[in-house]
């Protein structure tokens, strides 16, 4: 939405998927330039600070429709619309949209004529398009019903090649067709050997961290790869002990989602079993022991950064140029970061959140330079080379910042910022130094990697000079005796 946002404010944005035009509409500032791709430069201007448009011209000649080319965006040059603060009669005609895309489907077939429950076949098709560029969705039907769909970008006077994967269960023959054409026959037949004993599981998700006391719930999905109705077993072992188990009928081919909720008592790790898939979870009783990300330097490799919080959300260390001493300490900068790769763990979250680590900046950076991130959600930043800036669940819920410590440069200092869904609290070397009221909670649950050095969004710019260390998520407020303990002494 923001991208489309910033179309909007620019005077075009893209009308449809697809489709190689842009609508128009008057422009929110006054003058922009875009640079293209091509090489070419792109200059909106707009007389005028009102809402509706007069006219418009594009490389000075007067231009009269509702939507305007990509091709012709790529021309580069101007485009300069007049405003007027009353509707007007722009445009006095609509000029004709560019051409519709034509598909035709030419051939397909499948790729197998017989195959077991469960096999995987491809149903390969070529697609033509004599039309200008467009977007057609390729349906797969199953004896008459909707079973898959892919949709395919196909280039004026173009043919593609691409096939939909399917899996049948049901044996004896089974009717396929794409979108309305003509229908092909696949042949279930019977194994050789016997059908599986165990459904296969997929999705087996539950909560990483449960507070004592409080519930776990986990949830999975079964599905019966056999081609015969079949009653199976579902057991679940918390530590190797049976829990529960349920008896579950499923037809050919069929899945169904499941749900197991259990009382979490004591705190500690525990094991949870499905069959031979095996998820940790931890039970904790105070903030300290939501303890998310805990990476340190000591004991690194050369290319990872080892999680000691027990989740194993280990860092990869990204570089460009391989270091002459993997031993050495791990300097960040243009050339080097860490990321950590998605993990539920960290990616779900509730309404709070701490983070912090040790920072050694051995160089001024440009106005932002980013410390520990999660996309632009969750931000440890440096602003103008002055002062400290934490935000958590987006910069637009409010942010706080305070000054740099004289000593900045060159030296080890500890940050921590803390968001308890309301507040959001600022920490140099384990004192408060600013807070912010928030004027509501939110979800911090995001899917953008944690960045140490680096900004995942802004990965050429913010960079990070210096060395870090101690580097830790919670998932609980830390309180102000709480960080000073989980910071420990510098490195």
């Amino acid at each position: 939405m923001s991208s489309w946002y910033i179309f909007s404010a620019m005077g075009i944005y893209p009308a449809c998927p697809g489709r190689p035009e842009y609508s128009i509409a008057a422009p929110l500032f006054r003058a922009i330039r875009i640079h293209l791709q091509n090489g070419r430069t792109l200059e909106i201007k707009r007389t005028g600070a009102y809402p509706y448009i007069r006219s418009m011209t594009v490389n000075k000649d007067p231009y009269d429709n509702i939507t305007i080319s990509h091709a012709r965006i790529l021309e580069g040059g101007s485009i300069v619309f007049e405003t007027a603060v009353t509707p007007a009669q722009w445009p006095s005609h609509h000029a004709p949209s560019p051409g519709e895309p034509r598909f035709t489907m030419q051939q397909y077939a499948s790729s197998r004529e017989k195959v077991v429950p469960h096999e995987l076949f491809w149903i390969r098709f070529s697609l033509h398009n004599s039309g200008s560029l467009g977007t057609q969705q390729v349906m797969l039907k199953v004896n008459g019903k909707a079973f898959a769909y892919k949709n395919c970008l196909v280039d004026s006077g173009a043919t593609i090649a691409d096939s939909i994967p399917c899996r049948l269960y049901q044996p004896g023959k089974t009717q396929l067709s794409l979108n309305e054409g003509a229908t092909m026959s696949v042949t279930v037949v019977k194994p050789p050997h016997p059908y599986p004993d165990k459904p296969q599981l997929s999705n087996f998700v539950l909560q990483p961290l449960v507070k004592a006391g409080s519930w776990q719930e986990c949830t999975f999905s079964i599905r019966n790869t056999g081609g015969e109705a079949r009653k199976f077993d579902v057991p679940l072992l918390l530590n190797d002990s049976l829990i529960s188990t349920a008896k579950v009928l499923l037809q050919p081919g069929e899945e169904k989602q499941l749900s197991r909720r259990f009382q979490a008592t004591s705190a500690g790790w525990y094991q949870l079993q499905l069959y031979s898939v095996q998820r940790r979870f931890r039970v904790y009783d105070d903030h300290k022991s939501t303890l998310l990300l805990d990476l340190e330097m000591e004991g690194k490799t050369a290319d990872k950064v080892y999680d000691r919080s027990g989740f194993s959300n280990h860092g990869d260390i990204i570089r460009t140029d391989k270091p002459a001493d993997s031993t050495a300490k791990l300097l960040l900068g243009s050339n080097c970061y860490i990321e950590v790769p998605d993990a539920r763990s960290l990616d779900v979250m509730d309404s709070s959140i701490t983070m912090m680590a040790w920072v050694y900046p051995t160089a001024p950076g440009d106005n932002l330079v980013d410390l520990f991130t999660k996309g632009d959600v969750h931000v440890l930043q440096v602003s103008g080379n002055r002062s400290l800036t934490f935000f958590a669940g987006g910069w637009g819920r409010g942010d706080v910042s305070a000054a740099l410590p004289a000593n900045w440069q060159n030296h080890w200092h500890h940050i921590a910022g803390v968001c308890n869904g309301k507040t959001l609290e600022l920490y140099i070397d384990g004192q408060l130094k600013a807070s912010a009221h928030l004027e509501e909670s939110a979800n911090l649950s995001v899917s953008n990697r944690w960045n140490i050095g680096r900004n995942e969004e802004f990965p050429s710019s913010r960079i990070f000079n210096g060395y870090m260390d101690k580097i830790k998520v919670f998932a609980a407020p830390l309180s102000a005796p709480d960080i000073l303990e989980a910071m420990g002494a510098h490195p």
